[in-house]
């Protein structure tokens, strides 16, 4: 339109039939369709990697916790054992308190029924080492 006034422009109109720009058209959004198909695929396997990727990290820190836990409680056991005139339920308590403070100073979860049975293996461990080394094995 803003050269139509101009002497020496040649004004050209390319038509297409309906036909051919429906094909035309159809083509593109093949394309477009294969295109966003497979950019779709991409993304969620990609949040699927990502999610258990999280996991696995979380995963992998609770047990470094727990395991961090775990070494906490035989020096804390030895402690609880020097004290006179205590049951062993509450040195047991005592054992717990303290790893439960410990899990609280930094930053740690703390399953009171998975630490017990943690207390427990390791009180049954001693026992049978003290038995063992009092027959003279």
């Amino acid at each position: 339109y803003a050269l139509a006034n101009h002497p020496n422009c040649l004004s050209v109109f390319i038509h297409a039939d309906l036909d051919f720009r429906i094909n035309h058209i159809m083509e593109n959004f093949e394309v477009v369709l294969s295109l966003a198909g497979t950019a779709f695929s991409l993304l969620v396997t990609s949040v699927i990697f990502v999610i258990r990727m999280v996991k696995a990290l979380k995963e992998r820190n609770s047990m470094q916790s727990l395991s961090c836990l775990y070494d906490a409680i035989a020096p804390l056991m030895e402690i609880a054992e020097g004290f006179t005139g205590y049951s062993g339920e509450e040195k047991k308590q005592f054992v717990l308190t303290k790893v439960n403070q410990f899990a609280i100073e930094n930053g740690m979860k703390f399953d009171a029924a998975a630490t017990a049975a943690q207390v427990e293996k390791l009180i049954g461990l001693s026992k049978k080492i003290n038995a063992k080394t009092e027959k003279g094995e």
